[in-house]
C-alpha cells in the first residue's frame, strides 16, 4: 500500500504546509507530497492500493475526485484546513475547539487501522443548449440559486477574507440577485457564527441546495430537509 499527501497551500488560512510539517510528517512516512496541480495524475499513477492524506478544505477534495478515472483502492485521510471543511465535520462532529487532536481524527484512525467508511456521491449532469454536456461528482453539496452565487461571490473574497466571515459580505449581492423557484426541493437553515465584523444580517436565512450528501455545511451550519407541509418557493 502507497500513502501520499496532498497539501493546499492556499487553503483557508494557509496553514496546511506548517501543519502537515509539525503534526502529520512525525506520524507517517510517504511515497510522495505533492499540491493539488498534480495530484489526480500521482494519485493514478499510485500502486494500489493507495490512501490519500489530504491537508485542504472540501474544494481540493472535489477537484481530485472529479479528476481521477475511478476511486476504486483509494482511500482518503481528510486534514481540516480549508475555510468550511464541511466533510470533516460531518464525519467527526465538532468537539467546541479547534485544537491539532481535533485535525487529527481521521489520520488516527487510519493508524489505528480502523475501516474506512464509504463516501456518499452525487453525480449532477449539466448541460447547456451550446455546449456538451457535463458530469460533477460531489462530496459535499450541490448547490442552486442563492446558495451557489454566494459561493461564487465569495471566491472573490477569499484573500481579503480567508475565514466564514467572507460568505456574509457575498450573502447581500447574491441575495439581490437571486430568483426563487417553486422546484427548489431543500432548505438550509444558516446561522452566521463569526468573530469577524460583517454587514448585518438576520439569520437564519434559507437557502436551496439541490443535493447535498452531508449533514452540516460547516461546523455549526446544519442542514435540513424541507418539511413535505412547507408551502412552495414564490
Amino acid at each position: 500500500m502507497s500513502v501520499l499527501a496532498v497539501i493546499n497551500p492556499v487553503a483557508g488560512d494557509r496553514s496546511a504546509s506548517a501543519f502537515f510539517t509539525n503534526h502529520i510528517a512525525p506520524k507517517l512516512s510517504f511515497s510522495a507530497t505533492t499540491t493539488e496541480q498534480n495530484a489526480a495524475e500521482l494519485i493514478a499513477n499510485a500502486q494500489k492500493p493507495v490512501t490519500v492524506v489530504v491537508l485542504s478544505g472540501d474544494g481540493t477534495l472535489h477537484e481530485i475526485i472529479n479528476a481521477l478515472p475511478t476511486t476504486d483502492q483509494v482511500s482518503f485521510v481528510l486534514v481540516p484546513c480549508g475555510t468550511a471543511n464541511a466533510l470533516y465535520a460531518s464525519l467527526f462532529p465538532p468537539a467546541g475547539d479547534d485544537s491539532p487532536s481535533y485535525k487529527l481524527k481521521s489520520l488516527q484512525a487510519f493508524l489505528d487501522g480502523k475501516t474506512p467508511v464509504h463516501l456518499s456521491l452525487a453525480t449532477t449532469t449539466i448541460s447547456a443548449p451550446t455546449t456538451p454536456p457535463k458530469v460533477s461528482i460531489a462530496s459535499v453539496v450541490v448547490s442552486t440559486g442563492l446558495h451557489a452565487s454566494i459561493l461564487h461571490d465569495s471566491e472573490a473574497l477569499r484573500e481579503q477574507h480567508p475565514g466564514m466571515e467572507r460568505s456574509v459580505y457575498a450573502f447581500h449581492p447574491a441575495s439581490t440577485r437571486s430568483q426563487s423557484s417553486s422546484d427548489l426541493k431543500w432548505l438550509l437553515n444558516r446561522t452566521v457564527q463569526s468573530g469577524t465584523e460583517a454587514p448585518s444580517s438576520s439569520p437564519p436565512h434559507p437557502l436551496a441546495l439541490s443535493k447535498f450528501t452531508i449533514p452540516r455545511l460547516n461546523h455549526s451550519y446544519l442542514i435540513q430537509n424541507r418539511p413535505k407541509t412547507a408551502p412552495p418557493f414564490m
